[in-house]
């Protein structure tokens, strides 16, 4: 017959060992993910600075087209005023005719 201590000291013995591989497979879990998620903050992080660098170069285009837009604006009631004198002097031109 086995001795009660040397008995309760394997059984404990067991639990314990059982406890610590627990313990070593949720560690192991947790730097699996540990690394999983790092890898993912890292991806994020790229793709907010790709968006960044297409946002910056959007604004820039923006500004480009808004400075194209105002010359074109510019051009066009240059042009009318244009339009308007030839009027003005076709409709002198004709009244001297008449």
């Amino acid at each position: 017959m086995a001795n009660p201590l040397n008995k309760f000291l394997k059984i404990t013995n067991d639990k314990t060992n059982n406890v610590a591989q627990r313990i070593k497979l949720t560690s192991e879990k947790t730097i699996l993910i540990n690394e999983m998620y790092s890898e993912l903050i890292n991806k994020k992080k790229e793709k907010i600075d790709e968006l960044d660098k297409k946002l910056s170069l959007l604004n820039k285009n923006n500004i480009n087209y808004k400075k194209d837009i105002d010359e074109l604006v510019e051009k066009n009631n240059s042009l009318k005023l244009k339009i308007n004198s030839i009027e003005s002097l076709l409709i002198e031109n004709i009244n001297t005719i008449d």
